[in-house]
């Protein structure tokens, strides 16, 4: 006999791949917070985490925002970690402990405009020579 026939309901289990569960996008700001400090900077970008990672804007926009970026959506994020310096287990899981032993938060490099000799991240005003 079938449970149905009987009365028994079964409940309904739904099952999460690590990257939907909702602390990922919140480790990942973090991160990506004291990478921006390390390099002296307000915040870092996702065009700025692509170019560290070589992981396309649109998917770390879509593990920020708590949605799944596509068939590569675990690759992705433990690229992004090691881009960061983050164990990928921490990133999407939360596994303790966030950063290898002896390791140090990375900072991006810093490009200097050799007409100005100045960095490159002041802003378009001063590229353009306004003030």
């Amino acid at each position: 006999m079938s449970r149905a026939r009987i009365g028994l309901r079964m409940p309904k289990v739904t099952v999460a791949t690590p990257l939907e569960v909702t602390g990922m996008p919140v480790r990942l700001h973090g991160a990506m917070q004291a990478v921006a400090q390390a390099s002296g900077l307000k915040k870092l970008t996702q065009t700025q985490l692509q170019e560290l990672s070589g992981v396309a804007q649109s998917s770390i926009s879509r593990l920020l925002n708590k949605k799944r970026a596509g068939g590569g959506h675990v690759a992705h994020a433990v690229l992004i970690a090691q881009a960061l310096g983050v164990r990928p287990g921490w990133l999407i899981v939360g596994e303790e402990p966030m950063r290898p032993a002896g390791a140090v938060v990375p900072r991006l490099p810093q490009v200097v405009d050799a007409d100005a000799q100045r960095p490159a991240n002041v802003g378009v005003a001063a590229k353009h020579g306004k003030k």
